[in-house]
Order: structure tokens, then C-alpha cells, then sequence
């Protein structure tokens, strides 16, 4: 042990691995330079699971808004008094099964199919 620290008020091991001509302090500030680069390496690694995961959450946002539909043309209309999602595929999809019309319209919507209220605006898939 090195000859500087042999009283009794030095008790802690790392002391210890104090080589022969260093000082105490700079053992403390080597010791705490490695804390601070562990700290900031578990920071960083911390951060960069944050960012792998908004990353992650943004894509399959996207590829879901993609399954929905929203890539698809449309246009848009405001639901009056008396329109149901029967009578506007009806009105607007005619070349088409009104029946998987209706269910296109509730699905690019994300709504139920009795789900409509007069001053919405929905769109309908072409």
C-alpha cells in the first residue's frame, strides 16, 4: 500500500490501487472520470432504445394507416339528415357490390357501420 495513505482514516480498498507516485486526488478523479463515462454510456444506450422504439411505432403507424385504406383515392362528402352508409354507397359506388361498398366505406372511415351523424364528414373510397 502506498506509504501516504497508511493511517487508519484510509480504509476503503480501492485506496489501495493508488500506484506509488500518484496523489489521492488524482485516483478520486480517474475513479470518477469512469463513473461519469459508465453514466453517460448507460444515457446514451437509454436514449437509443427511446428513439429505436418511436422509430418502430412510427412505421407500423404508418403500414396500419396504409391497411386502413388512406392511400387510397377518395373523396369526401358531409353526412346530411337521412343518410346512412347504405344509401351513400348506394348514391356513390354504383359500378360496385353496395354491400362490400358499405363495409369499404366503414372500414376507411374507422367506423361502425350504424356509426354516422348528420354534419360528419367521411369519405368515400373509389
Amino acid at each position: 500500500m502506498n506509504s501516504r495513505f497508511n493511517s487508519a482514516v484510509f480504509t476503503d480498498s480501492w485506496y489501495e490501487t493508488v500506484p506509488d507516485g500518484y496523489s489521492f486526488v488524482a485516483a478520486y478523479r480517474r475513479r470518477k472520470r469512469r463513473q461519469d463515462r459508465r453514466r453517460n454510456l448507460r444515457a446514451f444506450c437509454a436514449a437509443l432504445i427511446v428513439v429505436a422504439i418511436i422509430v418502430t411505432n412510427a412505421v407500423y403507424a404508418a403500414s396500419d394507416n396504409e391497411k386502413a385504406g388512406d392511400s387510397r383515392a377518395y373523396f369526401e362528402i358531409c353526412v346530411q339528415s337521412g343518410d346512412t352508409l347504405w344509401s351513400l354507397a348506394k348514391e356513390y359506388c354504383e359500378a360496385r357490390d353496395i354491400r362490400a361498398a358499405v363495409r369499404d366505406i366503414a372500414e376507411f372511415n374507422q367506423i361502425e357501420i350504424g356509426g354516422l351523424f348528420i354534419g360528419q364528414t367521411i369519405k368515400i373510397p373509389q
